[in-house]
């Protein structure tokens, strides 16, 4: 094959798979925030990946830590003005990982990310589940710093955040 044939052929493959890219895709600003419109209740849960390094070096405990940010989220999404249900089909995740860093200030470097996810068929709970919106954040503090409750707060507040702009009357 020619190298102009094999050129041409690759630019209209590449046209081609760039549009079925695009298909049904909207860019509007806004679309961010429409899975958290008309949200009133959901299914708060925790995650944490812990590095046990935090707590070899004298920081925090890990049951300490959960703990303070279970309580926290819970409490900031109550403050927003949403219910908590454990029955909601609609659950909201504050997934953290906290990995020590072995240096002289003993930092901890702590990886949020909050998600509000769907299941794919609400019939079947224990099934797939869809991502509707998600905000992450990684930042480093101080072992003796560490907060559960700081981190809770800012996983809620987050969501408050972006819950406020999809929902200004609410």
């Amino acid at each position: 094959m020619p190298d102009i044939t094999r050129t041409l052929l690759i630019m209209l493959l590449t046209s081609v798979l760039f549009s079925a890219n695009a298909h049904g895709q909207r860019f509007d600003h806004e679309d961010q925030y429409l899975a958290l419109s008309g949200l009133t209740e959901l299914k708060a849960r925790t995650i944490v990946q812990w590095d046990m390094a935090v707590t070899m070096r004298g920081g925090t405990t890990l049951s300490e830590f959960e703990r303070d940010l279970e309580s926290s989220f819970a409490l900031e999404l109550l403050d927003i003005g949403l219910t908590l249900d454990e029955t909601a089909p609609v659950r909201l995740d504050c997934v953290v990982s906290l990995t020590y860093v072995e240096d002289a200030n003993a930092t901890v470097t702590v990886s949020r990310t909050v998600r509000l996810l769907r299941p794919d068929d609400p019939e079947e709970p224990l099934g797939r589940w869809t991502v509707g919106w998600s905000r992450g954040e990684t930042s480093m503090t101080g072992r003796d710093e560490l907060s559960g409750s700081e981190v809770g707060g800012d996983c809620g507040a987050v969501l408050g955040l972006n819950w406020r702009r999809a929902n200004p009357e609410g």
